[in-house]
């Protein structure tokens, strides 16, 4: 497997991090390149099937090429390509999984956020920073924008409304009504 979670490309971040932090120094170039063109045909490939999660699909895969300027200008204008704009707010659609095969996730690890981690993480290579800029804010501002369905993300945001529901299932009474009591 190649993937960020429990692959090589997460094995080789380890070891980049662990020797830039000086815990080891150990040189794994040639493995590296050993893999180099497999893992980026995998993320290429996770790209062009809206596989956008970072711990199974592209995103993972592409942070591990941050320091590849041609590599980081192919995903953000894939990403632009690929983009739903709705004026300020931007969404993908992506892969869901198996039983449910495309939606717009905004779950942490597997949608939208992603995007978020990834656009956050090349920023500073100063490529398409404009682009970059422009795809960060309109993601950021459609994930603060959603009210959440369980049905249709397969997961929660934290809001509001999830955590007054949480708090009165915990202590018995709305938070409004907690406060009030104070």
């Amino acid at each position: 497997m190649l993937t960020y979670c429990s692959g090589l490309v997460g094995a080789l971040e380890v070891l980049r991090t662990m020797n830039e932090s000086s815990l080891i120094d150990i040189d794994f170039s040639e493995l590296e390149n050993a893999y180099k063109d497999k893992i980026c045909s995998w993320a290429t490939y996770c790209l062009a099937n809206r596989n956008y999660d970072f711990l199974h699909g592209a995103l993972g895969a592409s942070i591990y090429f941050r320091d590849d300027p041609q590599f980081i200008e192919d995903t953000l204008l894939l990403l632009e390509k690929t983009v739903e704009g709705d004026g300020d707010k931007f969404k993908w659609l992506s892969s869901l999984g198996q039983d449910r095969p495309y939606g717009h996730n905004i779950c942490l690890s597997h949608g939208m956020s992603s995007i978020i981690i990834y656009l956050s993480r090349v920023y500073g290579s100063g490529i398409l920073t404009g682009l970059n800029e422009r795809l960060l804010a309109g993601t950021v501002n459609y994930v603060l924008s959603q009210e959440i369905d369980h049905d249709q993300y397969g997961g929660y945001f934290p809001s509001q409304s999830f955590f007054g529901k949480y708090f009165k299932r915990v202590t018995g009474v709305s938070p409004s009504d907690y406060r009030r009591k104070e």
